[in-house]
């Protein structure tokens, strides 16, 4: 059997959740650089479970990662409208989207966009950008940078 299940975040994706200002702390994993064998020097990224701490920031080369499990428990279960009476909106994950809908239906967000840990990030995103996320699992050094940047 060949599975090809993906454990955590890529280096790629992990540096665009930074990048919108995710606190590294909410982290679960990392990739870490190791350049240690006995005949040769060479370089790999490791994923595994990881207690972030404020001297890993300052290695570039070990970069945070997220589980599936952390980036859907990082997401608000449930939003609601204060401007609108009973507008409360579920999150619902299904391999094909990530969406919030509520009891009727309507949803106010959906996306269906490349892979599970794909849509995930694009959900997180767009929960910043809209007020929703949780404050909490912000980066203080990077509150200024709610933009998505190239990586």
């Amino acid at each position: 059997m060949d599975f090809n299940t993906q454990i955590c975040t890529t280096r790629e994706q992990s540096k665009l959740l930074l990048s919108m200002g995710l606190n590294p702390e909410t982290a679960d994993m990392i990739h870490f650089f190791d350049d240690r064998d006995d005949y040769q020097v060479y370089h790999r990224w490791v994923c595994r479970p990881w207690k972030w701490d404020e001297e890993d920031l300052v290695d570039s080369d070990n970069i945070p990662a997220w589980s599936l499990h952390r980036l859907i428990e990082l997401l608000p279960q449930h939003i609601h409208l204060d401007c609108y009476e009973d507008t409360h909106y579920w999150l619902v994950i299904d391999p094909l989207k990530v969406i919030y809908k509520n009891s009727h239906g309507l949803w106010i967000y959906q996306c269906d966009e490349g892979g599970l840990y794909d849509k995930l990030i694009n959900t997180i995103e767009w929960t910043i950008k809209n007020n929703h996320f949780n404050k909490e699992y912000y980066y203080e050094r990077s509150k200024h940078n709610n933009q998505r940047s190239e990586v």
